[in-house]
């Protein structure tokens, strides 16, 4: 049954994903030991097991992996928008949707946390059993797919749902009714425990996800991190060997020859043999369930970790095996250098595989900024895949909201997360803006990049995104730095005003701010004198003649030394 299929799919991916997750008996867990028991002799196999930690290793590879894809909620442009014929109605909707619903906690919180662990759930739009307001309060909420006992009609929208709640209660919904049902056990029928009329037309209830594992198969949705599961099963496989080498190579195997050993004791007249003690008759003298070993040569094996053996001595002076007395068994250094890597490796397929980025790129990294751009477009490609499933489900939960809370005054909804995100820091962006202008790299690249680092900078800060981008745009050099503008002015190539704007432009700018206030409330409020709100090339204009005002009278520029950076010619 496809149900079944989707709730085994799912926990092989909660297995990789869970931090909470213990040493019990899960399907997925009962999957991975087998593959093991195939791979490893029977000693070894329980060896590994002793190594497996739980949550195991690459639940922290799959957290890097969603941190990544979670930048889906910081599109630099998303538009949610829900329209309606009455204005109060509109009003009404986004105070519901912000105070009631927690819209932005909702998805951000718990559907992420849904998407990276329980990703093929159900969601249901309910109503409350009695209303209080003037208007239906309808909420969302998440059904597990292993609560799901069956449905009809498409993925994406149900036509009916029944659903266990526990207690042997079973709810139904459909396109007029949610009922509560109590099944009675070894009867052939239900009683009805409670109804509600809804009126919406439609079943209130679709799949969270919209994207199947495999095409024409209903009801198994894809994860982000389906396709990798069984990478992510054998990236497992070679973590806990590492640990298994590691600790090796903590506690290693000592050697020494054989030591022939006449312990006896008299009241049971027990001899040592082999290290263990037995009687006259070569039985085993027991100690509770295991045999007794013998005194002496326990007290001559190791005090510390790691594993003793004996080896027989030579059998004459010329034999060929001739060997120091005792020695230490080295840990197989390329064994231990082939699991690092292949560990590393492993780690970087599947972060490139789901997230497109090969490697993380971080502020302290020496950067390329034909490299780190091309990286930010494959991160922004595996994040556009995960952006549209949530987009559906966002726009479907509104569209559903609205139509029970407002009916006919609803018209239709628009979800959009973005199209540009946020996908590297603020000081890597500055790191790549200072880079590219060393190389000299086209105006318009520069542009973007400058404006990226200010809008990635003040993020939750709008009104500075826009202080910056005006004092950016007042600069009449944006992408100079001061030398090669002293040394354009000193030839002549540049007005002196341009000049003394580009070189004391931070105390222009204070000063203009004491005598007009902000810059970003002038440029709002300009006006030409026929009262029409000037357009933003004036208003910049505006601001640069007034900044004009404060320079004196031109002086000659003297350069003592040669200059490091200048113009192109």
């Amino acid at each position: 049954m496809a149900l079944q299929r989707a709730s085994r799919h799912e926990e092989r991916v909660r297995f990789h994903v869970d931090a909470q997750q213990e040493s019990s008996q899960s399907h997925a867990l009962k999957r991975f030991l087998k593959s093991v028991d195939r791979r490893l002799p029977k000693d070894k196999a329980q060896n590994f097991r002793a190594y497996l930690d739980f949550p195991i290793d690459t639940v922290s590879l799959t957290g890097e992996s969603f941190n990544l894809l979670e930048k889906v909620y910081d599109g630099r442009d998303p538009v949610y928008h829900c329209h309606f014929t009455d204005k109060d109605v509109e009003e009404d909707w986004m105070r519901y949707r912000i105070d009631t619903l927690d819209s932005k906690t909702f998805w951000r919180r718990d559907a992420w946390s849904k998407l990276k662990s329980r990703h093929n759930s159900v969601m249901v739009v309910d109503l409350p059993a009695e209303q209080e307001g003037l208007r239906p309060e309808p909420y969302v909420y998440f059904v597990d797919v292993t609560s799901v006992v069956d449905y009809g009609g498409a993925d994406e929208q149900f036509d009916w749902l029944v659903y266990s709640i526990g207690d042997n209660k079973y709810v139904h919904v459909d396109e007029t009714h949610f009922q509560v049902f109590d099944m009675f056990v070894g009867d052939l029928y239900a009683k009805e425990l409670s109804s509600s009329e809804h009126g919406l037309g439609r079943c209130p209830a679709r799949f969270f996800l919209s994207d199947h594992l495999k095409d024409g198969e209903k009801g198994v949705m894809r994860s982000p991190i389906s396709g990798e599961v069984g990478n992510l099963d054998y990236l497992q496989f070679i973590m806990t060997s590492k640990k298994i080498a590691d600790s090796h190579g903590s506690f290693p195997i000592y050697w020494q020859y054989t030591q022939e050993c006449d312990f006896t004791r008299d009241h049971d007249n027990a001899s040592c043999s082999g290290g263990y003690l037995k009687t006259n008759d070569g039985i085993n003298v027991m100690r509770g369930n295991s045999p007794e070993k013998c005194p002496v040569c326990a007290e001559s094996s190791l005090t510390g970790a790691g594993s003793l053996i004996e080896v027989d001595p030579p059998s004459s002076k010329d034999d060929p095996m001739i060997t120091p007395p005792a020695g230490i068994i080295q840990t197989d250094v390329l064994t231990l250098k082939y699991l690092v890597e292949e560990e590393t490796r492993r780690r970087r397929q599947f972060i490139t595989a789901v997230t497109g980025n090969p490697i993380e790129v971080t502020s302290d990294q020496a950067v390329n900024v034909t490299q780190v751009m091309s990286l930010m477009e494959q991160g922004k490609a595996a994040i556009l895949k995960v952006k549209r499933s949530l987009e559906q489900a966002h726009q479907w939960v509104d569209t559903t909201i609205c139509e029970l809370r407002y009916g006919s005054f609803f018209t239709n909804c628009s979800v959009n997360y973005g199209t540009e995100f946020f996908m590297v820091s603020a000081d890597m962006m500055l790191n790549l803006y200072i880079e590219a202008r060393a190389k000299k790299l086209d105006g318009t690249i520069l542009d973007g990049l400058l404006d990226q680092y200010y809008e990635t900078k003040h993020r939750h800060a709008p009104e500075k995104i826009q202080r910056e981008m005006i004092i950016s745009h007042i600069d009449p050099f944006r992408h100079l730095w001061e030398d090669a503008v002293t040394s354009m002015y000193s030839m002549g190539y540049i007005d002196f005003k341009d000049y003394m704007t580009k070189v004391n432009l931070t105390s222009y700018i204070k000063r203009f701010e004491r005598e007009n206030g902000d810059v970003t409330h002038f440029a709002s409020q300009a006006y030409d004198e026929d009262g029409i709100k000037l357009s933003f090339d004036r208003k910049i204009a505006k601001i640069r003649d007034v900044i004009k005002t404060y320079i004196g009278d031109p002086k000659p520029i003297i350069i003592e030394e040669p200059l490091n950076n200048t113009v192109n010619e």
